[in-house]
């Protein structure tokens, strides 16, 4: 069961569910709800895209890695992380300390479905179209989500199915 202090870590895919799901968990629970990306965007004043694209890909991980250092001491809160949290072996450490760490796993035929037309997204790039692009980095990103996640979660299930169960596995 997980302490009331804790926090609850939603990782996955682009495209998995994780702002609505944490947004529908955090509601249930009565907790604060944090969506990592949307608050790097607000801290930054631009765009994930515009970020990638001014600043590079390594200053915008520094920025997660530092917002996810500093969200991870709040008590009884939901964050919804970007999909490339896990890249970096620190913030898999500190997310599997301080919280339990829910694996949004979605097929990807469903994702690149979820995503169509969908062009605000700096690493849907790949000419092949977005089922491509999503192969790619689920290449990249499958093992560390496994080993992340304390939890998976079948998220091709209708939102509140997914955090009904969430909320199940919690025991609250």
């Amino acid at each position: 069961m997980i302490s009331r202090k804790q926090c609850i870590f939603l990782i996955g895919m682009m495209g998995s569910g994780k702002t609505t799901i944490g947004e529908i968990v955090a509601e249930r629970l009565a907790w604060k709800f944090f969506n990592l990306d949307g608050d790097i965007e607000h801290s930054a004043g631009k765009s994930i895209s515009a970020i990638f694209a001014e600043d590079g890909e390594a200053h915008f991980r520094q920025m997660e890695s530092e917002l996810l250092t500093e969200m991870s001491q709040t008590e009884r809160a939901v964050v919804a992380c970007g999909g490339g949290i896990i890249l970096r072996k620190g913030n898999r450490r500190i997310m599997r300390e301080s919280g339990t760490v829910f694996f949004l796993d979605v097929p990807l035929e469903t994702l690149a479905r979820r995503l169509n037309g969908v062009n605000d997204r700096p690493l849907l790039s790949n000419p092949g179209g977005n089922e491509s692009s999503l192969s790619i980095i689920w290449q990249e990103r499958e093992e560390f989500y496994h080993q992340t996640a304390h939890i998976t979660i079948d998220a091709s299930l209708p939102p509140q199915s997914c955090a009904d169960a969430i909320l199940t596995e919690l025991e609250l």
